[in-house]
């Protein structure tokens, strides 16, 4: 085997060799210490990007699919006030736009010329009257009246036929004073519904024929609210079914409704609901919604409100997915005490960041806690 020698190669002794080898290990111990400590920092560095947060897996529940949709509110009949009798108005008792209930005064006829004119039909009737008695007389004894030459030949033939008319004119006189004796007694007409005057068609003092229009009143009890709805969502809807009216007046107040009619249209239903209405607190032109639940179900997934942050006009939460947190958008539903309902964007299995969200960002590694 052959061996280096320094001394015969270089003429150095190995006691001057020695120290030289100690100062080259010591140089390649210090650098293996270097790297050896940049390797831990490197450790530490990495295990410092995890964030913590405290989770919680999502709660599924089901209820009834509910159903609002807009609707607006309508007089249930359009109703005219017309003369009974010809007469004058003296004065009328109320306003366009006025609400107005069943037994108010509408307007007052002229009393006086009520007067007048019963006078002049008592007086007429009372000359039809005799006229009456006259004629029945002749007919009774035309036959010896006829034969004593009292009466020709035509007063004769047409003695039967004025009788009866002369009953007729006497009989339409009597209801005639009958109704305005009723007139004069209520000179003051009243309504004979709840309603809201939308026209005011008769001056006062001048004369209104009989069945002239005086007022035009839209009844408002029932009012009616009509909506519509597309026909697979309204498939379960019945006349007779009962439902919710929501009022924007009245925040907070349902109104219970009655469906009373449905018409079919082109991929959609109408829907005319009736409404009580006796203290006219409801008017025709109110918007508000109506609401009811359909046989469907709908999954809910309830979590803390304190998961769900919001930017811009978005909500999102952050979901926990192989230990890497997922911020993904959601649709919020309804509040609950301490919770929120989602009603898109989340799943059965998933576990959403419920505390620590404010520190993480999209693609985070997350320790987490509370799972």
């Amino acid at each position: 085997m052959t061996y280096f020698d320094f001394k015969k190669s270089f003429g150095i002794q190995y006691k001057h060799i020695l120290p030289i080898l100690i100062l080259i290990f010591l140089t390649s111990c210090g650098n293996c210490s270097n790297q050896k400590d940049g390797f831990l920092d490197e450790m530490l560095q990495g295990k410092s990007k995890t964030k913590q947060a405290i989770v919680e897996n999502v709660v599924v529940e089901e209820k009834s699919h509910k159903i609002t949709l807009p609707v607006t509110l309508k007089a249930s009949e359009e109703v005219d006030i017309k003369m009974q009798q010809e007469g004058t108005i003296d004065r009328m008792l109320v306003n366009k736009g006025e609400s107005i209930e069943v037994g108010q005064p509408l307007f007052r006829l002229a009393e006086d010329e009520i007067r007048i004119k019963l006078a002049q039909l008592r007086s007429e009737q009372k000359d039809a009257q005799e006229t009456l008695e006259k004629n029945s007389y002749y007919q009774k004894n035309k036959d010896r009246l006829f034969e004593e030459g009292r009466i020709d030949r035509a007063t004769y033939d047409n003695l039967d036929s004025e009788v009866t008319s002369n009953e007729t004119k006497v009989e339409k006189m009597g209801q005639s004073i009958t109704e305005l004796e009723d007139v004069l007694t209520n000179s003051a007409v009243i309504s004979e519904v709840n309603g809201i005057v939308t026209k005011i068609e008769a001056n006062t003092g001048l004369v209104i024929s009989k069945g002239q229009i005086v007022l035009k009143v839209s009844k408002i009890d029932p009012i009616i609210a009509s909506f519509n709805v597309h026909a697979d969502e309204g498939s379960f809807l019945k006349q007779g079914m009962e439902i919710g009216i929501m009022v924007t007046a009245y925040t907070g107040r349902p109104f219970p409704a009655k469906i009373t009619k449905i018409d079919d249209k082109p991929d959609s239903l109408e829907v005319i609901a009736s409404l009580e209405n006796p203290n006219n607190l409801l008017e025709p032109g109110m918007t508000g919604s109506a609401e009811f639940t359909t046989g469907k179900k709908e999954r809910l997934f309830i979590i803390p409100q304190s998961a769900v942050f919001k930017e811009k006009r978005n909500h999102y939460v952050f979901k926990v997915v192989d230990g890497i947190a997922r911020k993904v958008p959601v649709i919020r539903g309804n509040n609950r005490e301490n919770s929120v309902e989602i009603v898109g964007g989340l799943n059965d299995e998933d576990i959403v960041v419920v505390s620590g969200q404010e520190e993480l960002k999209d693609g985070d590694a997350v320790d987490i806690w509370g799972k």
